[in-house]
């Protein structure tokens, strides 16, 4: 799906925040999501703008929040087909 550019949790949101480059596919809000050792699903996503997005294609940083850390950057994140997935490819998840 995409590349992590930079992560960090934000107080005001009181959540993690992962800024995510999409490289192939589409995210859409509610998409289970993998980055590094962390999980989680997309509660919401803005642009560079801080516009509040429902979708995003290839080319499109996206600001991310709902995983359940904040991944390294550079890391790989992968969009899954299930939620049923995320327990089987992260059994040691970080919180």
């Amino acid at each position: 799906m995409g590349a992590v550019i930079e992560a960090s949790f934000r107080y005001k949101e009181e959540d993690y925040v992962t800024t995510v480059l999409i490289q192939n596919g589409t995210l859409n809000i509610g998409d289970p999501v993998v980055a590094g050792a962390y999980s989680g699903k997309i509660k919401a996503m803005f642009n560079e703008k801080g516009k509040k997005l429902k979708t995003a294609g290839p080319s499109t940083p996206v600001l991310v929040l709902g995983l359940s850390g904040a991944p390294q950057a550079g890391e790989n994140s992968e969009k899954l087909k299930t939620n049923r997935m995320r327990g089987k490819l992260q059994p040691n998840e970080h919180r």
